[in-house]
């Protein structure tokens, strides 16, 4: 979470994509607490998402002029 609203704040032009992943996110684990015994393959499609955005929080961030 803290990795997407650091992208949201620095980068007006990534807000669609941060907002489409976090709802991927969103939706892909309502649908998952429905399921008695969800698969592990089926909660790995949300892992590269948690990765990306992470990686956020430790990105450098370069002032072009």
């Amino acid at each position: 979470m803290w990795g997407g609203a650091r992208l949201w704040r620095s980068n007006p032009a990534a807000r669609p994509a941060v907002a489409f992943l976090a709802l991927f996110i969103a939706l892909r684990t309502a649908f998952l607490t429905t399921l008695e015994t969800p698969e592990p393959r089926y909660v790995l499609v949300c892992f590269p998402v948690l990765i990306a955005l992470g990686t956020q929080v430790f990105a450098r961030r370069s002032e072009v002029q």
